[in-house]
């Protein structure tokens, strides 16, 4: 191998490094900050769904939630709880998991909300919480 390949095999190898240790250890610290304040509460942490904050942005903080216009509740509430897959979305077992959904995702906003720096939150749907459990979406 001659000098100049050596060298930019070398160069590679420190700019991916540099990209993996900003992955693992960067990011926004207040993103954290926000992440930890929810995993702190029992309630919200021992929910199926993990709702975390990926940014903060003028006063904006985005949050994953498992409700969209795009993707039915009544699914989700199926992967969740899986006893209740497939149930009439009448039954008042599954209306009480539409209703505690409602009420954690609430409170989570209500949480963020009281933070100096979060004026309102913007849910998305957590694509990739559905992924990890088989579900594909195609666009």
């Amino acid at each position: 191998m001659d000098k100049f390949t050596k060298r930019y095999i070398m160069a590679l190898a420190a700019v991916g490094a540099i990209i993996l240790g900003f992955w693992i250890f960067g990011g926004d610290p207040r993103v954290r900050e926000l992440n930890d304040m929810l995993k702190a509460d029992t309630e919200i942490a021992a929910y199926p769904f993990p709702f975390h904050v990926t940014q903060v942005e003028n006063g904006m903080a985005t949050v994953t939630s498992p409700r969209s216009p795009e993707f039915s509740v009544l699914k989700f509430i199926g992967l969740a709880w899986p006893d209740l897959e497939g149930l009439d979305g009448n039954r008042p077992e599954v209306i009480a998991a539409q209703k505690r959904l409602a009420r954690i995702q609430q409170k989570v906003g209500a949480m963020l909300k009281k933070e100096p720096d979060v004026k309102a939150v913007n849910w998305v749907l957590d694509r990739d919480w559905f992924e990890e459990r088989g579900i594909v979406f195609y666009q």
